[in-house]
């Protein structure tokens, strides 16, 4: 497959999936041994993991939207800047509605094979979530 083969592939993810809950496109374009780096707490494996994980920021984010701000591929990996939007009316990480609107962003990168989805790592975006639901994180260095 193409860079730009894999780009769109990737870009349903947050198009059709994240945005609009299409759940029926996780088995068209993730592979059956699909493996996340990072996965939502208590996520199963496989594409079930993507449906509890995308399905349980949409429970939790009923008007969640993504924008892809920018996408690079290289070779069999596409890395893509995100902004996920939503307003948070269920609970999600354990914590309570907050009826907060939310705007949070972070960076993933798929690698594919023969046009499916096969790995996912994502930095950030789970702290950024976090953040914006009012969790006081504070992070230090060890001493050296």
């Amino acid at each position: 497959m193409s860079s730009t083969e894999n780009k769109e592939i990737i870009r349903r993810v947050f198009e059709e999936i994240a945005s609009k809950g299409d759940f029926d496109v996780v088995d068209e374009i993730y592979a059956e041994d699909y493996l996340d780096h990072a996965p939502f707490p208590g996520a199963p494996a496989g594409r079930d993991g993507v449906r509890h994980s995308i399905g349980g920021l949409r429970a939790a984010f009923p008007d969640l939207r993504v924008t892809v701000e920018d996408m690079s591929a290289h070779g069999d990996k596409v890395a893509a800047h995100n902004t996920w939007v939503g307003t948070h009316t269920g609970e999600v990480l354990g914590i309570p509605p907050t009826g907060r609107s939310v705007s949070y962003g972070g960076v993933v990168v798929f690698r594919l094979r023969n046009g499916l989805i096969v790995e996912h790592w994502a930095i950030d975006l789970e702290l950024d979530l976090l953040k914006e639901l009012g969790m006081n994180l504070r992070w230090s260095r060890p001493k050296a």
